[in-house]
């Protein structure tokens, strides 16, 4: 192993068991405050910042990138008026290009754009003195970095949806709605984010009924119908994706059981968390959220890419597995935090994010 690479497992080490100590130290304690945990933060950031600035650039980076360096000689109305995205992604591509002409300059500004996005949402959900330890789970999250490096617009869609989650749990619906809005000017899929203002009013056993049977219709394959209910509405975007075409690229698999799989994993984690670590009226929002948000996957499975559909429920993840272990109040508080941070590490492990991919890049390999 190189001299940095062990420079920086040593770093991710130092923090990640600062980040557990301070959450197994008394509340309200030096090591457990809020002033520790935005230390930690923007520890975690810069760390994130340095691993941005090494990780392989993807497809769709690059060709956003390709886009972005049109800016140099353009106006703002010329440049929104020159691409199909969606104009909010389009004012931040241009302004970031502005401030920071250059690719690893426009890979950083645009994940710490998303983690902003983040880390705000996080200080309206969680309490100050745990955002390091949700923050460590997200940083260890693969598709966080995937929203964070290459499928950026629903990367900044998704920072959208969490605030406007955040908003909505502080009682400030117009913030809330204004950030909905938000998220549909960086891609339009977060329309799903609008589903929010239905789940609160629905009780918990409706929404797991209609995620079973949103699930049911995936296993069978009838989900395809919904195409045939559409077809006389003009949404380009579906017509796109759902084309032979599309689906080839994204290998010729749709209806995908690992990502359904994936997502009963969580799903049950939050049902058993529910039961017996902690539960509020928080961690139940965020929960029928996530089945919510999970159903537009399972809906829209037939079509390809459907990982991007399913990543607006995936962007929860971290903050079902933390939320719970956190803030229960049973005697085992500090084994399932342990718990928590050992499930963050090994599915980071897992999926190659810390060791392969991200962080610590070659550290198993």
């Amino acid at each position: 192993m190189s001299s940095g690479r062990s420079n920086t497992l040593v770093c991710y080490v130092i923090l990640a068991l600062y980040v557990l100590a301070t959450n197994w130290a008394k509340p309200r304690s030096l090591l457990n405050s809020k002033h520790m945990s935005r230390v930690l933060s923007l520890a975690l950031l810069c760390l994130g910042g340095v691993a941005v600035w090494v990780t392989e650039t993807g497809v769709d980076m690059s060709r956003y990138w390709r886009a972005a360096q049109v800016a140099a000689n353009r106006s703002l109305p010329e440049y929104v008026h020159l691409f199909r995205y969606e104009p909010g992604f389009l004012v931040f591509q241009w302004l970031a290009f502005k401030l920071v002409p250059s690719f690893d300059g426009f890979r950083l500004i645009v994940a710490l754009g998303i983690w902003g996005l983040t880390l705000w949402a996080l200080g309206l959900i969680v309490r100050k003195n745990q955002i390091a330890y949700v923050f460590f789970a997200y940083l260890n999250f693969f598709y966080f970095w995937t929203f964070s490096t290459n499928v950026i617009r629903q990367g900044l869609a998704s920072g959208c949806v969490l605030l406007a989650m955040g908003f909505f749990l502080s009682g400030r619906p117009w913030k809330s709605l204004v950030s909905s809005i938000s998220a549909m000017s960086f891609h339009l899929s977060s329309v799903v984010g609008l589903g929010i203002y239905v789940v609160d009013k629905l009780n918990f056993g409706t929404v797991v009924a209609f995620w079973g049977v949103c699930a049911v219709l995936f296993i069978s394959g009838l989900n395809g119908l919904v195409s045939r209910l559409f077809a006389a509405v003009p949404l380009p975007y579906l017509a796109e994706y759902s084309s032979s075409s599309v689906i080839l690229r994204y290998g010729g698999k749709i209806n995908r059981l690992d990502f359904f799989l994936f997502s009963v994993i969580w799903l049950l984690w939050g049902l058993f968390s529910r039961k017996y670590v902690y539960t509020d009226e928080k961690y139940d929002f965020v929960l029928k959220c996530y089945m919510a948000f999970n159903s537009l996957f399972l809906t829209f499975g037939f079509i390809g890419f459907s990982d991007r559909m399913a990543g607006y429920s995936w962007f929860l993840i971290p903050l079902l597995v933390a939320y719970p272990v956190l803030n229960t109040t049973s005697k085992y508080r500090k084994p399932f935090v342990l718990l928590g941070f050992v499930l963050v590490i090994a599915t980071s492990i897992w999926f190659g994010v810390l060791g392969t991919r991200y962080l610590v890049l070659g550290l198993f390999y």
